[in-house]
């Protein structure tokens, strides 16, 4: 998708941080309503569309780059699952090098801003329906994830090698839904399965950071009988 002479990205990328900024606090509301206001403006400049071209590398050159933040949480209700930690961690788009190039060379910009967005609203609720019991969120918080997944595969053509730190936060966190809140163990299972073909098809040191790379190695390696498990009983 082209982008609008009247769009401004960077701006669109100042909501996000601001909204990130905000879950850092805990203040989910105020963050959520941002995020609201975010993807409102996003759809009121186009709606997306699918080619059958697979864009350029995203991570590429001077092009932009996922940045994640730690949003510190507490998981009142004591939740847990056999199989997934909760990446609690909200993404933001950062252009690297040369900004205006940046921006200019990014393939597919608008859905990977709104799949972003998307992303951190639904943590948000995710994190929130831990501290609150809320289920209600955390069904609102799985539906998020699932739309922002899709629109990813949309945007990667059937992969997601270029945005493959969204596409981990999104099948571990829908993962930790299914097993930990609503005994899904079959849906789980097909999360841990896709979050291990991903990751073992990029090259983690250079789409992940290290802290990164760890988390989903350790979730893989350390609950490896889970997914035996789960797909012996099938």
């Amino acid at each position: 998708m082209s982008l609008p002479e009247t769009f401004d990205p960077s701006t669109m990328m100042e909501l996000t941080c601001r909204a990130v900024s905000l879950l850092m606090q805990g203040r989910y509301e105020e963050s959520q309503a941002l995020l609201h206001v975010a993807l409102r403006n996003l759809m009121s400049v186009a709606s997306p569309e699918v080619t059958n071209e697979r864009p350029q590398a995203f991570m590429a050159g001077e092009s932009l780059y996922f940045e994640s933040f730690i949003i510190p949480f507490n998981n009142a209700t004591g939740t847990s699952s056999e199989a997934f930690d909760v990446f609690n961690r909200a993404l933001v788009i950062r252009p690297g090098g040369n900004p205006a190039a940046a921006i200019a060379g990014c393939p597919h910009l608008l859905e990977r801003l709104a799949t972003v967005l998307l992303y951190n609203l639904a943590l948000s609720l995710h994190l929130r329906a831990l501290e609150t019991g809320s289920s209600k969120n955390l069904r609102m918080a799985l539906h998020i994830y699932q739309r922002a997944m899709a629109l990813l595969v949309n945007v990667n053509t059937g992969a997601v090698d270029d945005d493959s730190i969204v596409a981990l936060a999104l099948l571990n966190n829908m993962g930790h839904i299914h097993e930990a809140s609503f005994s899904c163990h079959k849906e789980a299972s097909t999360c841990l399965s896709l979050l291990r073909q991903i990751f073992e098809g990029i090259d983690s040191s250079h789409a992940l950071r290290d802290d990164e790379s760890l988390f989903f190695y350790l979730t893989l390696f350390l609950y490896p009988s889970y997914q035996k498990g789960m797909a012996a009983a099938a």
